[in-house]
């Protein structure tokens, strides 16, 4: 299962290893992905325990990830300024590389 963050926990996820899905929850594409979002971090956390698996609630939490401008120094841009639209999954690596996903919105294209 993956953790429902906020913004001070992605401020940690930033700083991890991690993928987190940036979503709202009116949002029909993310919740068709939702279930698919959940296998895939079940798979991590058996094949991958190094890696954190989260999602933030932009409609909650976005004003406030906007806000903070989490990233802006490692990553030249506040890591929100990679969410254009919902929703997004990015890729966080401890050495600063940031990598949004758009691939196949399935658990194996998720796990490449």
């Amino acid at each position: 299962m993956s953790t429902k963050i906020n913004p001070r926990g992605l401020v940690d996820a930033v700083q991890k290893n991690s993928v987190t899905l940036f979503y709202a929850p009116w949002c029909g594409h993310c919740k068709r992905l939702h279930p698919t979002y959940e296998r895939f971090a079940h798979s991590v956390k058996s094949s991958m325990p190094g890696i954190h698996v989260n999602h933030i609630d932009m409609h909650k939490h976005g004003d406030e990830v906007k806000a903070l401008r989490i990233g802006e120094e490692e990553f030249g841009a506040p890591v929100s300024s990679a969410v254009k639209g919902f929703p997004t999954v990015l890729f966080f690596r401890k050495d600063g590389e940031t990598r949004s996903y758009d691939g196949a919105r399935t658990e194996e294209g998720l796990m490449e």
